[in-house]
């Protein structure tokens, strides 16, 4: 088995044994780590590269969206609702404009939330 099977199957098996916070924590990680490698891509000019890498963190916020459980009349669920779809926003104007403080807001906001959800 090579290197990249044997690291795609241990990561396979991290997330079909995940509990679902661990799931999240998971979405928001990979979203920094990937907004990360982004923004080096930015500063070196890869036009390509940051784009696919900001694409990803676009599809890990839709799936972060997708996970909120819609409580009724909790305004919590509303908020996160609208954090996620500004971030988006954020994400297209930066892959755009390559706009790398763009890309820095948002990762300071998953590293937050990280931080709020690995205290709950």
């Amino acid at each position: 088995m090579t290197y990249k099977k044997g690291n795609t199957a241990y990561l396979n098996n991290q997330v079909l044994t995940a509990s679902p916070k661990r799931l999240i924590e998971m979405l928001f990680e990979a979203g920094i780590k990937h907004l990360k490698v982004a923004s080096y891509h930015i500063d070196k000019n890869n036009l390509q590269e940051s784009n696919a890498q900001l694409i990803k963190v676009q599809d890990i916020i839709m799936e972060l969206k997708m996970s909120i459980h819609q409580i009724p009349g909790s305004d919590v669920s509303d908020q996160l609702n609208d954090l996620y779809d500004f971030m988006f926003n954020q994400l297209i104007q930066a892959n755009l404009n390559k706009d790398k403080e763009k890309v820095e807001l948002v990762q300071g906001m998953l590293e937050e939330l990280l931080e709020t959800w690995q205290a709950l």
